[in-house]
């Protein structure tokens, strides 16, 4: 079953062509970035990691490593091909903006790694195609498809329906484990990691960890929850929209994934207080913060546990965390204090490679994205990464004030924007990214182009509100 893998990869882009060619490309663009995501195995691993039961070396997906042939790069050709095939026309309505820079910076950061390391050009030009086509290519396509009301409904909607298409699969796996990719794919790396929960078993389905499936019904609960909190989701399939919002949210819950849980109620009630305060600003100083903590956090300025530690509350968190996420939490913590240490030995721009963790972490190495960026590509870019997800949502919110993300051409960007804020939340202590979120970024960062006819949208708004 594993020889498959790279057939059922590469078989996603003729699917993708068919879409293309039967389908509105904005359809298929969004059909093909979730559907590859959500049901495609990860990459074709290597036999003598079958046997072993922590191969904690295999990278995620969503950066370059040794697996080059992976779903993200695949999706990613599939969806050039398709525009190049069927909608070539496109490229030309695209207009750059200042708030592209952080994708662009993101992309070349390989290469300016490499160049200071020395390191030899095929392998640093490689990476950088790697993240045009994993990152660069989703973003792109919701720059082109998803950057107006009606595209970002279209992703919002497909983002509900990749959960709801989810819910079945979820279901079988709570029930008797993560069965379901080694039954089609064969092995899979991290399926036992955190399996078993105090009720039932924790879910994969086809993503790369339990964790991903996690933050993936997190942000379509998020979205759906929103849609319809709003109004704009009054029946999708057939069903009622609370009774879509509920079952996603109930699903995350039960996914047991606490992180994940905790950024879902976390976001959907600073949407909700935002929107009846009617200002940004709560939103933004809580944001300021934490991104200011996860920075001193990066630099080793202070111990995180130690700090806590140190108070009774602190101290009440620590505990908690520890007996609902067994250990976790804190093995995560462990280490990457660990791996900071290794990767602030080359700050400016790390050190160009993907295993830049084996020489100091005790054989482990660090579970977030955020730590794996800062070693192998140093402080330029753990700032265009954390500018990615920075940008759109900081474009989306200077579009206006958060009483109109009830409005029916507002909606789906905020839901998608909280969806997104929880996305890059996760990847504090998470690895596992969802890539077709990068298209909700190009599409929120696309918005802020259409900003005439929002204020004119707005204020029809303003004169029947008032």
């Amino acid at each position: 079953m594993p020889e498959a893998v790279p057939i059922v990869l590469w078989s996603w882009v003729p699917v993708t062509l068919f879409l293309f060619w039967k389908l509105p490309a904005r359809d298929a663009a969004a059909l093909s970035l979730i559907g590859g995501w959500l049901f495609l195995p990860t990459a074709r691993f290597a036999d003598d990691v079958a046997g072993v039961d922590f191969p904690y070396w295999i990278m995620p997906a969503c950066l370059p490593s040794d697996y080059w042939t992976t779903k993200a790069r695949v999706v990613g050709v599939a969806i050039v091909l398709g525009v190049m095939a069927f909608d070539p026309g496109a490229w030309r309505r695209f207009r750059p903006s200042w708030f592209d820079l952080p994708i662009l910076g993101w992309c070349l950061c390989p290469i300016a790694s490499g160049l200071a390391n020395g390191l030899g050009p095929a392998g640093v030009l490689a990476d950088s195609a790697y993240l045009v086509l994993a990152w660069g290519v989703p973003y792109l396509a919701g720059r082109l498809y998803f950057s107006d009301p009606a595209g970002l409904d279209v992703m919002a909607r497909s983002v509900v329906a990749g959960g709801l298409a989810y819910l079945p699969l979820c279901a079988i796996e709570f029930a008797i484990g993560p069965v379901l990719y080694e039954t089609l794919y064969g092995f899979h790396p991290y399926k036992t990691q955190g399996m078993v929960r105090y009720l039932g078993f924790r879910p994969v389905v086809f993503l790369e960890d339990g964790n991903q499936l996690g933050i993936w019904l997190a942000a379509s609960a998020l979205t759906a929850a929103w849609l319809w909190r709003s109004g704009q989701l009054g029946r999708f399939w057939g069903m009622p929209g609370r009774l879509v919002a509920s079952l996603l949210v109930a699903q995350s819950v039960l996914s047991q994934s606490v992180g994940a849980v905790i950024l879902l109620f976390a976001g959907l009630a600073s949407m909700e207080l935002a929107r009846r305060g009617g200002r940004t600003w709560p939103i933004v100083a809580v944001g300021v913060v934490l991104l200011a903590l996860v920075a001193a956090r990066a630099a080793n300025l202070f111990d995180a546990k130690a700090l806590a530690m140190r108070t009774a509350l602190g101290r009440l968190v620590v505990g908690t965390t520890v007996r609902i996420d067994r250990h976790s939490f804190g093995w995560r913590l462990r280490v990457e204090e660990r791996a900071v240490r290794v990767a602030l030995q080359r700050p400016a721009f790390g050190r160009g490679r993907w295993d830049w963790w084996r020489g100091g972490t005790e054989g482990e190495r660090p579970w977030g994205l955020v730590t794996l960026v800062l070693g192998m590509y140093g402080l330029a870019g753990w700032f265009a990464l954390v500018g990615c997800f920075l940008s759109p949502i900081a474009a989306f919110l200077g579009l206006g004030p958060p009483r109109f993300w009830m409005m029916p051409n507002r909606a789906p960007a905020a839901a998608l924007a909280g969806a997104l804020a929880i996305v890059g939340a996760d990847a504090i202590l998470n690895p596992c990214l969802l890539l077709p979120f990068a298209s909700v970024a190009g599409g929120l960062i696309g918005l802020k182009g259409h900003a005439e006819a929002a204020s004119a949208w707005i204020r029809r708004a303003q004169g029947l509100i008032g």
